[in-house]
């Protein structure tokens, strides 16, 4: 084990229990296998994480999903229908925006949430339900299981002024 840490969120917005990265190296048909503590005890299962690095999922996680997987097929998330990139909130917004950064919207799912609250290609999401959308992980936290159904406040740039729009979270649904 090369590095313990506490839980943390997934790219796609799911909770792992504990960051555990492992200090070996995998090839692809390892992946998925068994991980044991020195006492022979289940730490969970091995996967390929951020940059390549070797990582658990923690026993408590598989715990917690795999009844759900097994039942309805698929982790359920929070979906808004938009493509982001990270960008600086510009200079002449910034002290209003009370932010450096945002995510720039760069494509929009038709008839997606975002589409339906008229957001746009080219708006800068600053922010979603007071949650600052500066990270991508820090924004993605927010949009778990229990996000669906809920109606949040997005607050964005557009056309060099500072709005805000009000959307519903819709469930990701496979394409």
């Amino acid at each position: 084990v090369n590095l313990v840490g506490g839980e943390w969120h997934s790219r796609r917005g799911g909770l792992i229990d504990r960051r555990i990265i492992l200090d070996i190296g995998l090839a692809q048909r390892e992946e998925g296998g068994p991980v044991f503590d020195a006492a022979g005890g289940c730490l969970g299962m091995s996967t390929f994480g951020p940059r390549g690095q070797v990582i658990v999922i923690p026993h408590a996680t598989l715990a917690r999903v795999v009844p759900q997987l097994i039942k309805e097929g698929h982790i359920a998330r929070g979906w808004l229908g938009v493509a982001l990139h990270a960008v600086a909130v510009p200079d002449a917004l910034r002290e209003s925006a009370d932010q450096r950064g945002g995510m720039m919207v760069m494509s929009v799912v038709e008839n997606g949430p975002a589409a339906q609250a008229g957001i746009v290609a080219g708006d800068i999401i600053l922010s979603v339900d007071g949650i600052s959308a500066n990270r991508f992980r820090k924004i993605a936290r927010y949009f778990g299981g229990d996000s669906i159904g809920r109606k949040a406040d997005v607050r964005l740039i557009r056309g060099g002024g500072i709005i805000t729009v009000q959307t519903t979270i819709a469930e990701r649904r496979a394409a």
